[in-house]
């Protein structure tokens, strides 16, 4: 409330131009949530939520960031890499409330429809996240993290989807809280693998087709491994990445 809007190109004033050290490394702005955690006073604010009723599954869906991209005048992968470091933030929030997964809907099938340029770079990110997670200042090294990929990974460039499974397979036989990655997902695609699981069983004789019913068709699900009492959070993850003006 009350901050200017910054003003789009060929509006009577110059482009919008970013905050001086606003955007100078969202890279550096990951390192520093990975290296220092969470300060004093969000470790508070969580120990006091810990005391009601937390959610053990919480699902964020990864909306806004060219529109944060926009807002701020920088370029569209400037606006995804921020979407992920205020992933980062917000794991570590859930992690601290006692959350028990985390499903994050990172890329939509749908989303393949997009300029090339962006997808381009969307794959190129998604290669050197999911590589970063594989090191040991991320958060998923550092809290034990289980890691698990619902799409239709097929449909990926083979690099990025290797690396993705690296990452994957590091986390085998971990014991601690659990982190979907929908990317390359639909709910559509998950039913239609829920369908052919279903079919599958029956055809092996391994399940009547009278005993389908709703709770078969959840264990089907390519995320039933994930606890009931999903929480879905419609959440920017880009907005608030970056710090405020000095």
């Amino acid at each position: 409330p009350g901050r200017a809007r910054p003003r789009a190109a060929g509006t009577g004033g110059s482009a919008a131009q970013p905050r001086i050290g606003q955007i100078h490394s969202f890279r550096s702005l990951g390192a520093m949530v990975s290296v220092l955690g969470l300060p004093w006073y969000i470790r508070l604010a969580c120990a006091i939520f810990r005391a009601g009723k937390v959610p053990r599954h919480v699902a964020l869906i990864m909306d806004g960031n060219r529109r944060y991209a926009r807002d701020i005048g920088v370029d569209l992968r400037s606006g995804h890499t921020a979407g992920f470091v205020k992933l980062e933030q917000v794991l570590e929030w859930c992690l601290e409330l006692g959350v028990e997964a985390v499903t994050v809907f990172a890329f939509s099938i749908d989303n393949f429809r997009r300029p090339p340029a962006e997808v381009d770079a969307l794959m190129v990110l998604a290669r050197e996240k999911f590589a970063y997670f594989q090191t040991r200042d991320s958060v998923v090294h550092r809290h034990g993290i289980r890691l698990q990929l619902v799409g239709d990974l097929d449909l990926l460039p083979r690099d990025v989807r290797e690396e993705m499974q690296r990452a994957v397979s590091l986390t085998l036989g971990r014991t601690g809280p659990l982190l979907n990655v929908c990317f390359a997902y639909t709910a559509q695609y998950e039913l239609l693998h829920a369908a052919r699981t279903l079919a599958a069983a029956v055809r092996a004789g391994e399940l009547d087709p009278e005993d389908i019913d709703e709770e078969a068709l959840s264990r089907a699900m390519p995320t039933n491994r994930a606890p009931d009492g999903t929480q879905v959070c419609v959440y920017s993850l880009a907005r608030a990445a970056l710090p405020a003006a000095a």
